[in-house]
């Protein structure tokens, strides 16, 4: 699983290509990619995790073939996952692309073969800290009971028209 956090979202397409080349095909890589305050100088900054060449890795299908992104990645009981706000609209508020985005975090999960109860920790990316409110009412709906999930929420940069992004781990429920 991987976070890449870049200068500013201009440079997102740049570093698509750039990491397109990078990731060897068929071996996609659950990612996350959101604009931050950066060190001076610096225009991107990663944070991966990786394993022994010998685990056994499984890759879910990626929505985009060839975007050296996978819907889900796991491996020895984990599974790192990220979801966005699948099927959004322009008018959508940060309450509705929250549910969507949990909507398309539930179908990966399940294609990972676990759920919701077996979260463990959770980032969740918001376009502006005074959506926070919104997005914490419908993630707390989602949430089921006795289930607390270590959270962090941060404001960050997200894709044009994304009010909310979130990157996930799982234990496998099995």
């Amino acid at each position: 699983e991987a976070t890449v956090f870049v200068k500013n979202m201009a440079m997102k397409d740049e570093m698509d290509s750039v990491w397109r080349e990078w990731v060897p095909e068929n071996c996609g890589i659950s990612r996350a990619c959101v604009a931050a305050d950066l060190a001076p100088g610096d225009l991107v900054e990663m944070k991966i995790t990786a394993t022994q060449p010998e685990a056994s890795l499984i890759r879910g299908p990626s929505h985009a073939p060839g975007s050296g992104r996978a819907a889900f990645v796991a491996c020895s009981g984990l599974v790192w996952t990220v979801a966005f706000p699948a099927g959004k609209i322009a008018d959508d508020s940060v309450a509705e692309q929250t549910r969507k985005a949990l909507q398309e975090l539930d179908s990966r999960l399940a294609k990972a073969g676990t759920d919701k109860s077996h979260v463990l920790e959770a980032t969740v990316f918001v376009k502006d800290m005074a959506m926070k409110d919104e997005m914490d009412s419908v993630w707390r709906e989602w949430v089921p009971e006795n289930c607390g999930i270590s959270r962090a929420c941060v404001a960050a940069d997200l894709a044009p028209g994304d009010l909310v992004e979130m990157k996930i781990t799982a234990v496998t429920s099995t």
